[in-house]
């Protein structure tokens, strides 16, 4: 699977972005905190039901396909979750703020654009080759050549999505009057549906212990590596069979990648002192 480490942070502040970002260019009147935090409750909660699509992410192409195939699909997987998300938070922004689709439409994109760049600029990826002197794999050619793909569109496009969000500006904020209970119109998500949504995350705490083995145990080799920690790493690596191990994945240090950790003659030298599996 493709992970993105500094994805993390950013995953846990973007709803709060973009929250701002919208009341910035469709909400005027009262900012108290009571107005501005019950506002922002209600967009969480719209925002969280974007969350059940990246169950798709833990689909195992790997288990079933060659490197490059499970790379390409995890890739068009990722990219139809995204269109989907965007697609998605701009029509509950509309519902919530009574924009029109197109506003919220340009908002979003402004703001995903510049936030997959920052990723782009933050994420390990295979160093662009263009003298020749680097090998990578089919797998992380693909990853190379779609990063590139991604960064290149969305650096020509961020102008136009930015030239819509000042046409957005220009247009000028809507008061947002308080809900009235008695007119049924307030925007809340019902109980039975928290139930729902709060079931759904919970049933996964007792499935992903016995469904991800592989991917705990290749984290854990990973986290030991990157960390200097060589010799445990490599104590834990010979513990095991390649088979308990994540299809077609290879234990840092990846040469392809820029800055590669832990240095490969770090890892050569503890292995010229101590006994491993072949």
């Amino acid at each position: 699977m493709l992970e993105f480490p500094c994805w993390r942070p950013w995953s846990r502040r973007s709803s709060c972005i973009l929250f701002l970002l919208v009341n910035c260019f469709f909400v005027r009147g009262d900012c108290s905190n009571d107005g501005f935090g019950k506002r922002y409750l209600t967009f969480l909660s719209v925002y969280w039901m974007t969350a059940p699509l990246a169950w798709l992410y833990a689909v195992p192409y790997e288990q079933f396909m060659s490197a490059a195939d499970s790379v390409s699909l995890n890739l068009w997987t990722l990219a139809i979750v995204s269109v989907w998300r965007v697609l998605l938070v701009a029509r509950a922004i509309t519902a919530l703020y009574g924009a029109k689709w197109w506003s919220s439409f340009f908002v979003v994109m402004c703001f995903v654009d510049t936030l997959a760049l920052i990723i782009l600029f933050l994420a390990t990826l295979p160093v662009f080759n263009v003298m020749g002197g680097i090998r990578l794999s089919e797998a992380e050619s693909l990853i190379q050549s779609t990063a590139f793909l991604v960064g290149t569109l969305g650096f020509l496009t961020w102008l136009v999505w930015f030239i819509g969000l000042c046409v957005v500006g220009a247009k000028g904020k809507k008061h947002l009057e308080p809900a009235d209970p008695a007119t049924g119109h307030e925007n809340y998500v019902s109980r039975p549906l928290w139930i729902l949504a709060g079931a759904s995350l919970l049933v996964w705490v007792f499935v992903l212990p016995l469904t991800q083995p592989k991917q705990r145990l290749r984290s854990q080799v990973e986290h030991l590596l990157t960390n200097g920690k060589i010799e445990k790493s490599l104590a834990l690596l010979s513990s095991h069979e390649p088979s308990d191990f994540s299809t077609h994945w290879e234990p840092p240090p990846h040469v392809g990648y820029h800055n590669p950790r832990p240095p490969l003659i770090d890892v050569l030298e503890v292995l010229s002192t101590m006994e491993t599996a072949p």
